[in-house]
């Protein structure tokens, strides 16, 4: 008979560790499945998963909440700030001094409030930005509007009787039954919707400039369209010849417009300075530069 040979111990050694490591997987996987099955357990799993899926809700709805809150702050800011705005405005209207006005106006119009039928008579608005604005019927009568901006606002039937537009600029604006009565123009860009204002007797038109364009140079379409709304050129000689203007220094008009406008010497005293800031060697100008500034 055969004796079974015996296996050296370093190989029985390492058969034993072989099984034993064989052997964990299935303990792991009995106890994973045994912990599985346990209801404690399931019911620990699914409270955790619904914690999560509660937390996420909350966290969604919080910040909802947070951004309504913020958009109810931002509305009521806003909302503020137009109530001060308007009180200073009503606080300082017909003054000639700067009580915050120019910029409480420039905040209204840049938040979009319509400012239709302002009454903003002898107020001091010096510099103003008032661009794209809407001010349908306001009354600008005696106001101090040097260097203002209404570049595209919208002044139909606005009232500037006797005020002071020195350096303003009127470019694309509606001018519309506008009345700028015995009102001071010089050195202004002024559009040329302005034949179409209610009137321009005795208003100061010394070396402004007549425009017709828009942001992008849209020449002819406004000249034609304002053209279109007048009666003929000789509608647009006349009302232009009730306006004044020093004889050395003109308004400008494009030599495309061919209308002769022979403009009367105004009756009141012109503000010099401002002129020669503008046209320095104008011949007659420069020695009455400094007799006469107001604005300076």
């Amino acid at each position: 008979m055969t004796r079974k040979k015996e296996q050296p111990m370093f190989v029985q050694r390492r058969k034993s560790k072989l099984a034993a490591a064989a052997t964990k997987p299935k303990l792991l996987s009995k106890v994973a499945d045994a912990t599985e099955k346990n209801p404690i357990v399931r019911i620990w799993v699914r409270l955790n998963q619904s914690l999560t899926v509660f937390a996420f809700i909350v966290a969604a709805v919080g910040f909802w909440l947070a951004i309504v809150r913020y958009g109810e702050d931002q509305t009521k800011a806003g909302e503020d700030r137009i109530a001060k705005s308007w009180d200073v405005i009503t606080r300082m209207a017909g003054k000639q001094s700067n009580g915050g006005q120019v910029s409480a106006i420039e905040r209204l119009n840049s938040m979009k409030v319509l400012l239709n039928n302002i009454d903003l008579h002898n107020t001091y608005l010096a510099g103003a930005n008032l661009r794209d604005s809407k001010l349908q019927g306001a009354n600008f009568s005696g106001a101090t509007l040097v260097g203002v901006s209404f570049v595209n606002a919208d002044l139909r039937d606005a009232n500037f009787k006797n005020s002071v537009l020195i350096g303003a600029d009127l470019t694309n604006a509606d001018l519309t039954d506008a009345d700028f009565t015995s009102s001071k123009m010089i050195n202004a860009r002024v559009d040329l919707s302005v034949v179409l204002a209610k009137s321009l007797l005795n208003t100061d038109l010394t070396n402004s400039l007549f425009v017709f364009e828009d942001e992008e140079g849209e020449k002819w379409e406004l000249f034609s369209d304002t053209i279109a709304e007048s009666r003929d050129d000789k509608e647009i000689q006349t009302i232009l010849e009730t306006a004044c203007a020093h004889p050395t220094a003109p308004p400008k008009m494009n030599p495309l417009i061919d209308i002769p406008v022979r403009y009367k010497q105004c009756g009141h005293k012109l503000d010099y300075y401002q002129i020669y800031l503008k046209e320095p060697h104008a011949k007659g100008i420069e020695q009455f530069a400094y007799q006469h500034r107001p604005f300076r």
